[in-house]
């Protein structure tokens, strides 16, 4: 009778991270995902609700909760390039690489509500 057997791993070189874990590089750093999540809320308001965005992008609604919420799993990358092309912006606008994206209705230099400072005397 033959068995199969699975060779051993070769010196860490060819290893994949254990199943269910994403490669670190394939993440979005803290800061991409500060742009992505702002650039989100700026495409909810556009569209009108987060189902309309999700079917304008064709994913799930509870995707865009998930992209929006500071808590739970991080989005990957695609969802950054169904995002930006939905708002036809450039990709790297999107996750902050060229130029600031800030939430709408926000100081682009310190991210305080416009308007929500100190009362006109």
């Amino acid at each position: 009778m033959l068995r199969l057997v699975h060779p051993p791993p070769s010196g860490g070189q060819g290893t994949r991270p254990p199943k269910g874990r994403k490669a670190p590089a394939l993440s979005l750093t803290d800061e991409e995902l500060r742009h992505l999540r702002a650039a989100t809320r700026n495409a909810v308001r556009a569209y009108g609700s987060p189902g309309a965005l999700a079917a304008a992008i064709g994913v799930p609604t509870v995707a865009i909760y998930r992209v929006t919420g500071e808590n739970g799993r991080r989005p990957c990358a695609g969802i950054a390039l169904r995002i930006a092309r939905a708002s036809g912006i450039a990709l790297e606008v999107v996750l902050g690489h060229r130029g600031a994206l800030t939430e709408a209705g926000r100081c682009s230099a310190c991210g305080s509500r416009i308007g929500a400072g100190r009362a006109a005397s």
